[in-house]
């Protein structure tokens, strides 16, 4: 019977070491000490907030100008086409004559 419990004993150390090297990977700590400071959570929150939306509009800024970059490339090579060039130049006088025709807004 004592040579079970020990091992009975054995593998729950075993487990509880396991479980706290667990919860020290897990920064409980942390945690509880945002939950004790809202504000300092909801600092960091916002900061982080902050950052991922400049992250977000810088990224987006430079795929758009990738985007735009390869269009205007395109666009270039459709304009000098004789069947599609001649569509897009007149589009381009009718906007450029509506333009010249339309009231000054005030």
């Amino acid at each position: 019977i004592i040579l079970e419990e020990k091992q009975i004993m054995s593998g729950f150390e075993e487990k509880l070491g396991h479980l706290s090297q667990l919860l020290e990977r897990s920064r409980i700590d942390e945690y509880t000490s945002m939950i004790r400071r809202p504000w300092r959570f909801f600092f960091f929150s916002f900061i982080a907030g902050l950052v991922r939306g400049l992250g977000f509009a810088i990224g987006m800024t430079i795929i758009f100008a990738i985007l735009v970059y390869f269009l205007t490339k395109v666009l270039a090579g459709i304009i000098n086409m004789p069947v599609i060039g001649s569509y897009v130049g007149e589009l381009v006088k009718y906007v450029e004559q509506y333009i010249n025709q339309a009231p000054a807004i005030k």
